[in-house]
């Protein structure tokens, strides 16, 4: 196992996350490995947005299951995010081929 002892993140992802498990077992829990985020409130809506956009997309099989657990632990990340899809900017931008900036750019602009 590396020799990690800290682990920074953006976004919180209470379906698919693992942080608990640094918590798990003995083993982990010796290796003293500290989780330290989600590190700012815009870069973790930002990254949310991101994130729920392309489940919402892509047609995730379980999609409805993530919401639910989304919506229980983050209520005004997914109201942002579902407003941020309704817009059809993001899909926009992937369509017209934007740079990463561009989208960030864009979201900062409406998470703000």
């Amino acid at each position: 196992m590396a020799g990690l002892k800290r682990v920074f993140f953006a976004s919180r992802d209470p379906w698919a996350g693992s942080t608990n498990l640094l918590q798990a077992t003995p083993y982990m829990r010796w290796k003293g490995v500290i989780a330290h985020g989600p590190q700012l409130g815009f870069l973790e809506e930002t990254a949310f947005v991101l994130h729920f956009d392309y489940h919402a997309r892509r047609g995730h099989p379980r999609f409805r299951d993530i919401l639910r657990v989304w919506q229980r632990a983050m209520p005004e990340a997914v109201e942002k995010a579902q407003a941020i899809r309704h817009t059809g900017a993001l899909e926009t931008l992937a369509r017209d081929g934007a740079q990463l900036d561009d989208v960030i750019a864009e979201l900062w602009s409406r998470v703000a």
